[in-house]
């Protein structure tokens, strides 16, 4: 009897547990970067400088100016990537003298935002006709 008592009481603090333990901590979702070239992102032309990047939500980043503070809200998809980013970093593809954020990886965190490519980016990309891609380091 007193056995089955001790069991219980022991699943009953087992289920209660996570729920008394508060929120859990949020992993990091805004970092900056110092990217040495003016890029695009979707129809948009920034020119090289600092900016901190936010995210805002699974379809939404923010980035502001560091220079300037000015903000500009940007469409993006983010998705639970399998592990934990050690380091933050942006990816960009380059084609000609264009360069397009492509991805964005916060230190700390499991998301993995992404933004659209032009369709003929996507074709070069496929084709692997002279594309490079360029990694800039987020702190």
């Amino acid at each position: 009897m007193k056995r089955s008592l001790t069991i219980q009481l022991g699943l009953v603090a087992a289920l209660l547990a996570p729920l008394l333990s508060g929120p859990p901590a949020s992993a990091q979702t805004s970092e900056r970067a110092n990217i040495p070239f003016a890029f695009f992102v979707d129809k948009q032309e920034f020119p090289a400088g600092c900016y901190k990047l936010t995210v805002e939500s699974d379809t939404q980043l923010s980035m502001v100016n560091c220079e300037t503070g000015k903000p500009v809200m940007l469409m993006a998809r983010t998705t639970k990537a399998y592990q934990v980013v050690q380091h933050g970093k942006l990816v960009f593809y380059v084609s000609g003298k264009k360069a397009r954020l492509h991805q964005a990886l916060f230190a700390g965190s499991n998301k993995d935002t992404v933004f659209a490519l032009p369709p003929k980016l996507q074709r070069e990309i496929a084709t692997n006709m002279g594309v490079a891609t360029v990694e800039i380091a987020m702190k």
